[in-house]
């Protein structure tokens, strides 16, 4: 299944590793760690509210996208949340 990220940007539900709320993200010292490592393409002008790591093959990329990470779980359908928005699976 393909996922739109926003704006002309889209990714496979397959190679999606994470969808990050971008506020915690940046504010949590090890999650700022790890993204240093990676490559992210701000997809829009607008503010990011969330960031989604893909890979494929051995190539990890970050998405900065405008669209919620709650938006996007439930739009990927790969993943389930709880009544307290935490990921079951």
């Amino acid at each position: 299944m393909i996922l739109h990220l926003g704006s002309d940007y889209f990714a496979k539900t397959k190679n999606i590793v994470m969808i990050l709320d971008y506020e915690e993200a940046v504010s949590n010292e090890d999650t700022s760690l790890f993204l240093k490592g990676i490559e992210c393409v701000k997809i829009t002008e607008e503010d990011p509210k969330s960031i989604i790591i893909t890979q494929e093959k051995d190539e990890r990329r970050g998405f900065l996208s405008p669209i919620s990470a709650r938006t996007l779980l439930k739009r990927s359908k790969k993943f389930e949340l709880n009544d307290e928005n935490r990921v079951l699976r």
